[in-house]
């Protein structure tokens, strides 16, 4: 299913909490300023897929800002916040 190395960033900041994970979803863009809750999964639709379209969940974000997602299965990967917000106007 997955073609390249899918394994957690040695060091990332995970969420604290379900709030500081609303907040930085949505200072990425990636769900509207209206929503109350963090989406539970987003989508992804890249290399790391074989271009097969994936649901995944925002678990974190590095030190040089790039967001960590964890695929069904403990597969990780880290994109740019940008990156993942066009996926998801696709995904509409």
């Amino acid at each position: 299913m997955f073609e390249l190395n899918t394994k957690a960033p040695t060091t990332f900041r995970g969420f604290k909490s379900e709030a500081e994970r609303l907040a930085k979803l949505k200072e990425w863009g990636l769900i509207s300023s209206e929503e109350e809750k963090p989406r539970e999964f987003l989508l992804y639709q890249g290399e790391v897929t074989q271009g097969e379209p994936f649901i995944c969940k925002v678990v974190g974000y590095t030190e040089d800002q790039r967001v960590v997602i964890e695929f069904p299965g403990a597969f990780y990967h880290t994109i740019s916040p940008s990156s993942l917000r066009d996926m998801q106007r696709i995904a509409l």
